[in-house]
């Protein structure tokens, strides 16, 4: 479903953009952008990048986090409060 709603708002935005594809024209949506966690992103962007890919190699590896965080949190959203 998250995904469905996400293709739905990008279609109303190039169709509100009118053909201008510009970074004004096509900012992000705010329901999009809230899910992000400021504090991991800010985090992986003051690391190396090589031990951030290293990290996440590990992460990926786990069963736990591959099926809660990723699966179930990021993907299906089964955390998240209905909208």
């Amino acid at each position: 479903m998250p995904a469905i709603l996400s293709g739905l708002r990008a279609a109303k935005s190039i169709v509100a953009a009118n053909g201008r594809f510009t970074k004004e024209h096509l900012g992000v949506d705010p329901l999009v952008s809230a899910r992000e966690q400021p504090w991991a992103t800010g985090l992986a962007h003051s690391l190396p990048p090589q031990f951030v890919s290293l990290i996440a190699r590990c992460l990926l590896r786990t069963r736990w986090f591959s099926r809660e965080v990723v699966l179930n949190g990021w993907f299906l959203h089964a955390n998240s409060a209905a909208a």
